[in-house]
């Protein structure tokens, strides 16, 4: 009850804040900025900014998903030469794809 407390009190109104070992099982899902450390041993808090689906439609990310395939891109967190190099390795999946 003590970290369900702390938790609460450290989110936005409205908002939520997770401990790490909830935002592990729900991050392919949503996305989550890690905050200040709060005073409870060993908590690692997480603000929930929102779904990858509806996160995806502000040019941010480049969210897709189907049946075996899972492809997400934070494009915030690439820098120039990081994109190149994801678009390279991007190639390549394509190229295995089409030969396999």
């Amino acid at each position: 009850m003590n970290l369900a407390s702390r938790l609460e009190s450290q989110a936005e109104p409205g908002g939520i804040v997770m401990a790490y070992e909830t935002y592990a099982l729900v991050s392919d899902i949503v996305h989550a900025e890690e905050q200040a450390p709060i005073q409870v041993k060993g908590v690692r808090p997480f603000a929930l900014v929102g779904l990858y689906d509806d996160l995806a439609g502000n040019r941010r990310y480049i969210h897709q998903e189907q049946d075996g395939v899972l492809l997400l891109i934070d494009l915030d967190k690439l820098a120039p030469e990081e994109r190149a190099a994801v678009a390279a390795r991007l190639e390549a999946a394509v190229s295995e794809l089409k030969s396999s």
